[in-house]
């Protein structure tokens, strides 16, 4: 097995897309706000909204969002999900330097 580009489409789960969009609105409407004001945290949320209106939009252009990677069987995602996860962490990293 191992790191394989092995195309599964999730097309069994729902996902509205009405609100997803709604959430990709306030995640607009919070970025807009300055509420993060470093570059770090100003690049998670880009990557969070890129990743998320790209996964829209294959969902809405394709009815599916299909993941391509396989990590030895434990998971598959696609690029626009490692986009999301990477803006996750770095707004987590953020969070977590500013606490210190």
């Amino acid at each position: 097995m191992g790191f394989l580009f092995d195309p599964v489409s999730n097309c069994k789960i729902f996902y509205p897309i009405p609100l997803s969009l709604a959430l990709l609105v306030i995640l607009l409407y919070l970025a807009g706000k300055s509420s993060f004001n470093s570059v770090v945290s100003r690049l998670g949320v880009t990557l969070i909204i890129l990743g998320g209106a790209l996964n829209i939009l294959e969902r809405v252009a394709t009815g599916c969002v299909r993941d391509y990677l396989n990590f030895f069987g434990l998971f598959r995602f696609n690029l626009f999900d490692l986009l999301v996860t990477s803006g996750a962490f770095l707004l987590i990293y953020e969070l977590w330097k500013t606490k210190k």
